[in-house]
């Protein structure tokens, strides 16, 4: 089993690899929040696999194990989200099932100034970040110092769905170190 971990890092894979190929791995990612303005750490556990051949063996309950056994001190809880496939999988850890809501409401197209931001170049990674750093002032629940998190959704599936409005400015102050 390999377990990488890093300092300053928020990612900490955990994985068993055969012949230089990772055959299951699992990640422990922190999440600091603020909640009602105190500090909070989380960890969730997510990007567990197993590869088909060496499934049912236990390789990737093995990893959770671990994962709970390294953090359990340092975290003020943990949770994943488990797809259909794999609910069933998880109680066996302790984890219970929690219902997920989703609010729907009918739109219509209007113009805007939303630009689709390019999450390949750096200044608009630098717009991205300035806004992610400054939150929601009014929210109760603040995610803190897990910009790369994001960036793993907003440089992948998620890189052709990120906008900005420059109409929003007016909610905040004013970028400083990027053009907007």
């Amino acid at each position: 089993m390999v377990s990488a971990r890093l300092l300053d890092r928020r990612l900490y894979p955990y994985a068993f690899v055969e012949r230089n190929k990772v055959i299951a791995n699992a990640s422990a990612n922190i999440i600091d929040l603020r909640w009602q303005g105190e500090p909070r750490r989380y960890i969730q556990i997510g990007t567990v696999m197993t590869e088909p051949d060496h499934r049912n063996k236990g390789l990737a309950g093995q990893l959770i194990h671990h994962i709970l056994q390294d953090w359990q001190q340092e975290a003020d809880a943990f949770f994943l989200f488990a797809n259909p496939t794999t609910v069933d999988f998880y109680p066996k850890f302790g984890f219970t099932r929690s219902e997920e809501y989703q609010y729907i409401m009918p739109v219509s197209p209007r113009a805007g100034d939303f630009r689709k931001l390019d999450m390949d170049s750096p200044d608009d990674v630098a717009l991205l970040r300035h806004y992610y750093e400054k939150s929601n002032p009014f929210s109760p629940l603040r995610v803190e110092h897990n910009f790369g998190l994001l960036m793993f959704y907003c440089s992948a599936f998620m890189k052709h769905f990120v906008y900005y409005s420059a109409k929003m400015r007016r909610w905040s102050s004013p970028c400083k170190t990027v053009r907007c």
